[in-house]
């Protein structure tokens, strides 16, 4: 078990995740025993209540996210079509004939595609550097279908089903400009598009986890969702250089310690403007989410 502890590092679940009778007190990602040992760990906050946008600033280590400006949640969504459904007491004749004995329970059942958007934008600041600016635009596609009773004591009752959301984010330092571009779709894990001037950095998610129970680190203590997403990598020349994760009440964010000042901070707004993609992707949580 301590060469998992080498090896692992860790988020606190303040939600007391049960598992069978035993409680989940911690949750890990696995990381490169290399990478963990020569980078520095950062807890950030999630924010639970965030009626005002500064429930979304952080201070850790010597850097601070400020700033922030979140916009509401556009929503739009496009009939596609309707549906009269009967219940299921016999065929359309044998409920036509007897329906003041059998309860008929009658359903229209409409179709819609959804599409959404929202924006958000943050600086970071570091000490004895300027300000990162991060300006990210999410966009949204799904369909909704709503199911409305028929009888007297109608009723309505909508299912959302997010198909794919989209996120590009626009990083400037210093006047350079670099663009990160995110792709998920429903059940299948994220696609990353990054790059600062003509270095291209790659973006792997983390898939796995474990969960530490009574002190002990157990495989992950539940099913799995197909495309399910704890974290993610950051390279540059198949060096990782940070690293960050999601699912948890404490995320962190990891910083290769061997880097310049400026390269720490901007490593940083990317990672948080993933974890904000990460927080307010929630209409109706992909399986990565």
């Amino acid at each position: 078990m301590n060469s998992w502890r080498n090896r692992l590092i860790t988020v606190a679940l303040t939600t007391g995740l049960a598992v069978g009778c035993q409680m989940v007190t911690d949750q890990a990602i696995v990381l490169d025993p290399t990478f963990s040992r020569d980078a520095t760990e950062f807890r950030l906050q999630k924010p639970t209540w965030t009626i005002k946008d500064d429930a979304y600033h952080q201070n850790f280590g010597s850097f601070q996210i400020n700033e922030l400006d979140l916009s509401g949640k556009s929503m739009r969504q496009q009939q596609m079509g309707s549906d009269f459904v009967l219940g299921d007491a016999g065929d359309f004749m044998f409920q036509f004939l007897f329906n003041d004995v059998i309860s008929l329970d009658p359903q229209w059942v409409n179709t819609y595609n959804v599409t959404g958007e929202q924006d958000y934008e943050f600086n970071v600041q570091m000490t004895a550097q300027p300000a990162v600016h991060s300006n990210c635009k999410m966009l949204y596609q799904g369909q909704a279908e709503e199911t409305v009773g028929n009888e007297v004591n109608g009723y309505n009752r909508l299912i959302n089903t997010e198909l794919m959301s989209f996120l590009g984010c626009v990083v400037t330092q210093n006047g350079e400009i670099s663009e990160l571009i995110v792709e998920r779709k429903h059940g299948s894990a994220p696609k990353f598009k990054l790059h600062k001037g003509k270095t291209k950095l790659r973006i792997e998610p983390v898939e796995t986890a474990l969960y530490k129970t009574n002190e002990r680190w157990t495989p992950t203590p539940m099913p799995m969702l197909e495309g399910q997403v704890f974290g993610y990598n950051f390279f540059i020349d198949n060096q990782q250089v940070a690293a960050v994760t999601i699912d948890s009440q404490f995320p962190k964010i990891w910083i290769l310690n061997k880097q310049e000042p400026a390269q720490q901070q901007w490593l940083v707004a990317v990672a948080y403007s993933i974890m904000m993609f990460n927080w307010q992707d929630d209409w109706q949580r992909s399986p990565h989410s």
